[in-house]
């Protein structure tokens, strides 16, 4: 069942801002709601009492805050036994937005947990795929009244709300948030319901309330939206060192990397491996690079350390991939793709446990501490060092030169037909290639690499897609083989593997044709001209210190 609940107004002291909240829960009240109050309003209107209800109500979010930067609020809460989901849209001056509810069979961990229709569509189009955490947990009683008009009918609703927050430090005790007034109009009688907000903001010298009840709980039991960007800013020039510069940027990268560990520990949210896994990357890119210039007796064993985290991740990433890909395809497919996703999320819970173990190994403890060791190391020989180390600018178009022809050389090797490892080779050194540019274009004020790095993204994307493919096949291949060692190679489920694999031939070699033809687009004189040339020629540009930014997103 969906409802459309009526738009709402609370009332509360003299406040700023737009008007928030829902018939179930928002606002405060200036004065005690008792006698001296209640008695003005019903010589003023007909009051005709309709219960009283009880409510747990679980505030929800995704790990970057969505609904909260939306001015939204999402929540989930129980009414007579049913279990309902509700969207409050953020408010502007001049409306009241309609509050949307819909009944659901369990608190969501994704929109698309709830059932199909405009309640989850308003829900998707904020949250996207971002998984849904719980903020703050509350208990609300309300007292309702709906005010008729001479002739009986009514015209108002309104609620009295008290309201409870759970304790964080102890579950069994609840703190008690300010009483909340909540009217709302029905259809047809907007004359009455601003007659009403007239005399209580006269008589009572109530306001509009610019706080929903979930941010007075969130508030009252000191939460902070978490927001961090992983984008850090490294200051650097032209005449830089290119060791400090790299010895900057690797110390940001690990905070990036630090930054996520919580979230990919306790998978809260599939973009925090996401950038966990773009930070490995990146550092192991970076420390390919710069090998010569930091000149670190520990590099070899951090780069092999990388190299591990990158193994251990890269399984549930690509599950998380193919998971995304194969809930798109479920819909026009679903009887062919419904059990192979319960598999692949299966399997997905199975790696992430596998990784989760290995974060909590003496392996990973030891990286951490030989990360900060190299850290310390790279900075006491850069103050010690009586050499004279290239400056960024004379060391980048060598390193883009490298990362180049590693490019070309696994390009060059790809053919109509190909292999896995040959793609994710390929994918690889774009990756390297992409990272560099990126990380040194804001070098070049004028930012001529533009279409070189458009090139690159265009390369590197069209190459995900195709590794992705590649990936995809493996996998069915890999449960259908565990179906059939298990005497299930008749199941529903292997026979729909076994009907995708009959166009799999056939999807691979368009795959590795598309991947050919991304690389062909890509190899051309003007690009390597705007990768490396140009830095070579940056003596005629004008070149300033600029803010370098580190990282994935922005979040």
């Amino acid at each position: 069942m969906i409802e459309k609940l009526p738009p709402s107004k609370n009332i509360g002291p003299a406040t700023h801002g737009s008007p928030s909240g829902s018939p179930s829960g928002s606002p405060w009240v200036a004065a005690v709601l008792d006698r001296e109050f209640w008695a003005p309003l019903q010589d003023r209107f007909q009051l005709n009492p309709t219960g009283r209800v009880v409510e747990r109500r679980d505030a929800l979010d995704t790990f970057d805050l969505r609904f909260h930067r939306a001015g939204a609020t999402f929540s989930v809460y129980t009414r007579m036994g049913r279990l309902i989901a509700e969207l409050c849209p953020a408010r502007d001056e001049t409306a009241l937005a309609t509050t949307y509810a819909i009944d659901t069979q369990l608190i969501p961990n994704f929109a698309r947990d709830l059932p199909r229709g405009v309640v989850r569509d308003h829900i998707h189009q904020i949250a996207g795929e971002r998984r849904f955490q719980r903020l703050v947990r509350l208990k609300e009683e309300a007292e309702r009244h709906n005010i008729l008009n001479d002739e009986g009918k009514t015209v108002v609703r309104l609620e009295f709300v008290r309201a409870w927050v759970v304790d964080p430090t102890n579950s069994q005790s609840l703190v008690a948030l300010p009483p909340s007034l909540v009217l709302a109009p029905l259809r047809g009688y907007q004359t009455e319901f601003e007659e009403v907000i007239q005399f209580l903001e006269e008589e009572h010298e109530l306001k509009q309330s610019a706080h929903s009840v979930i941010e007075l709980g969130l508030a009252a039991v000191g939460w902070e939206p978490e927001i961090f960007s992983t984008r850090p800013d490294v200051s650097m020039c032209d005449s830089t060192p290119a060791n400090v510069v790299a010895l900057e940027i690797l110390k940001a990268l690990f905070d990036v990397m630090r930054a996520n560990e919580k979230g990919v520990r306790h998978d809260l949210d599939i973009d925090y491996l996401r950038d966990f896994c773009e930070v490995v990357c990146r550092s192991h890119s970076l420390l390919r690079a710069f090998r010569d210039p930091l000149r670190a007796t520990k590099i070899d064993a951090l780069e092999e350390e990388l190299a591990w985290l990158s193994e251990i991740t890269g399984p549930v990433r690509n599950l998380d991939v193919q998971l995304l890909c194969a809930r798109g395809i479920v819909e026009p497919a679903k009887r062919q793709w419904s059990g192979i996703l319960k598999i692949l999320a299966e399997q997905r819970e199975r790696e992430w446990h596998r990784l989760s173990e290995n974060l909590n190994t003496e392996r990973y403890a030891r990286f951490l501490s030989l990360a900060d060791r190299v850290m310390e190391e790279l900075a006491a020989a850069d103050s010690q060092s009586a050499s004279n180390p290239p400056s960024i600018g004379e060391f980048v178009p060598g390193a883009l030169e490298v990362a180049y022809a590693e490019l070309l050389d696994g390009g060059r090797g790809l053919k109509a037909q190909t292999s896995t490892q040959e793609v994710h080779r390929l994918l690889s050194a774009s990756k390297r290639l992409r990272d560099l540019i990126e990380l040194f274009q804001p070098l070049c004020d004028s930012q001529p690499t533009d279409t070189a790095l458009l090139a690159i993204c265009k390369l590197h994307d069209e190459l995900s897609s195709v590794h992705d493919t590649f990936v995809r096949n493996e996998l069915l291949e890999e449960i259908r083989i565990d179906l059939e060692e298990r005497g299930k190679s008749e199941s529903h489920v292997a026979q729909s593997i076994v009907r995708l694999q009959e166009q799999s031939p056939r999807e691979k070699q368009q795959a590795s044709a598309k991947a050919w033809q991304a690389f062909l687009k890509f190899d051309l004189p003007q690009n390597r001209a705007y990768v490396v040339a140009v830095f070579e020629h940056r003596g005629q540009l004008e070149l300033s210190p600029r803010k370098l930014q580190v990282g994935v997103e922005v979040r």
